[in-house]
């Protein structure tokens, strides 16, 4: 089951705006 490149720009993006909640939060 090869990765499908929306899934993984899904994924990066998603990971992004996670860490970016974490520093509006923390700030």
């Amino acid at each position: 089951m090869p990765m499908r490149m929306d899934m993984l720009l899904f994924a990066v993006i998603s990971h992004k705006w996670m860490l970016l909640n974490i520093y509006i939060t923390g700030y």
